[in-house]
């Protein structure tokens, strides 16, 4: 129905992933919740943008 929340959750995934093993290495709690959020941020901004693919044509739900 709409493919975005997928994207949502993704990439809500892959900052807990990021964490943990941000964490693991030895970064700050802070710092590493910090970059995370920031992958994860910008992963969600080309998922929505380019779907699960290489960029080709944006999104046409995007309406541009």
């Amino acid at each position: 129905m709409f493919p975005e929340i997928n994207h949502v959750m993704h990439s809500a995934i892959l900052v807990v992933v990021l964490f943990f093993v941000m964490k693991a290495m030895g970064q700050p709690e802070s710092m590493a919740m910090s970059r995370s959020v920031l992958i994860g941020a910008l992963a969600l901004a080309y998922m929505v943008m380019y779907g699960h693919k290489m960029p080709g044509s944006l999104n046409p739900r995007l309406g541009f």
